[in-house]
């Protein structure tokens, strides 16, 4: 394929009609976006963030949908968290966390409520929280910790999977969590890989694989030169197996660009009878880092890697991929600036492999669109929340977005 010319460099009556005519045909097979909405508007002085392990700053479930960032308006960095019936409006923001300084906060559909983690004065904290319970945070970490992640098993079971530090390295972590009058208790917690190597493990993210009722946690893993993408898959009960690597490596080009490739970030959706993962994976030594999938089922290990954004984006680096899926439906999200200042864009997943890129309608265009993080409902809608910025350079709000399905 060959590569798409960027906007700047056609006229803009071909643009208009390229864009269309590619953005229309993919809209119609999967969602019709509604007008975006500002979640919270531009501030002088406060900085918003959604940047949590896994992306998950976003959930949704049969009818509602909640999201969580943090940002500065106290004064210090706290998480902050809102929600709403799908399609509704949300109700006032509520701050989750104390008094110390938090970050990176994750929330996850459970119960008549929502499961709610993050990082505050350098641990890792848990809560419930729902209309009729509000949040009683309980730390989960006995060292410096960080990073947290969460999501839901069957039988009214909560997992969290976070980066601790060890003797030498960070290691990760992982808790059963069980609701008892509205409140967390830890059935069970114990480092994750059985067999960790000498570097560091971090931004895990976790996903539960329905299908064998186990659940599949990925995480960087620093125990070789470079940055490897390692899984484990296991139960609370049972513990995980062995780590295993997730991304191909290819051959250093020279000694000028390292020893291999590296990862970032990834992220985990249970995809069918999958789970799916995506990551940052900086292989193409030449433009930096890409969005790369791979796809594990029974045996927990994952395998051959394939790249997400189609041949339009090549030349260009993709930032923050995002993940989302409902049965045989998945979608994945992240940045890039192909057209001349950054966008969210959007792919999903065919009998053919990934589809064409979408610029999302209303999460791309005038301004600049960043770290995005995607959920999907029960009937197969999406779920979207990014940083908007009017100029590069400006200050940020959060907005919001709800994709029905058409198919």
């Amino acid at each position: 394929m060959k590569k798409r010319k960027s906007k700047s460099a056609l006229t803009l009556p071909v643009w208009i009609f390229i864009y269309l005519a590619f953005s229309n045909a993919a809209h119609a097979e999967t969602w019709k976006f509604n007008q975006p909405v500002v979640i919270t508007p531009i501030q002088k002085g406060v900085f918003h963030h959604i940047d949590s392990s896994g992306r998950h700053n976003i959930s949704a479930g049969n009818k509602n949908v909640a999201m969580v960032w943090e940002d500065n308006r106290s004064g210090k960095p706290g998480i902050y968290f809102v929600e709403a019936e799908i399609g509704d409006a949300f109700t006032p923001l509520v701050k989750i966390s104390g008094a110390g300084e938090a970050y990176e906060p994750v929330v996850q559909r459970f119960s008549e409520g929502w499961a709610i983690g993050w990082e505050e004065d350098g641990h890792v904290w848990v809560c419930f929280h729902s209309q009729k319970q509000s949040c009683h945070p309980m730390r989960l970490s006995e060292k410096g910790a960080n990073q947290i992640n969460i999501t839901a098993g069957n039988s009214g079971e909560v997992i969290a999977v976070w980066s601790e530090a060890g003797e030498k390295h960070s290691r990760i972590m992982y808790a059963g969590l069980e609701l008892n009058k509205g409140e967390f208790r830890v059935t069970k917690k114990a480092p994750l890989d059985i067999k960790p190597g000498a570097g560091d493990q971090n931004h895990p993210s976790v996903a539960y694989h329905e299908a064998m009722g186990t659940y599949v946690v990925i995480w960087e893993d620093r125990r070789y030169q470079n940055v490897m993408l390692f899984s484990a898959m296991g139960t609370v009960k049972n513990g995980f197996s062995v780590g295993m690597q997730v991304n191909e490596l290819r051959a250093p080009i020279s000694g000028l660009y390292g020893v291999a490739s590296g990862v970032a970030r990834g992220a985990l959706a249970a995809f069918n009878k999958h789970v799916a993962a995506v990551w940052s994976d900086k292989r193409n030594f030449r433009f930096g880092y890409e969005i790369f999938s791979a796809f594990a089922r029974y045996s927990g290990r994952f395998g051959e890697n394939s790249k997400v954004q189609d041949g339009f984006g090549d030349g260009f680096e993709q930032w923050h991929p995002t993940i989302a899926a409902n049965g045989d439906s998945l979608a994945v999200a992240w940045d890039d600036d192909r057209d001349g200042n950054s966008d969210i864009w959007l792919s999903y997943r065919t009998v053919d492999g990934w589809s064409d890129d979408l610029a999302v309608p209303g999460a791309s265009g005038e301004g600049s669109q960043t770290h995005p993080s995607l959920a999907m409902d029960h009937s197969g809608g999406l779920h979207l929340t990014w940083l908007h910025r009017d100029a590069e350079d400006g200050n940020t709000s959060i907005k919001y977005l709800y994709g029905p399905a058409t198919r």
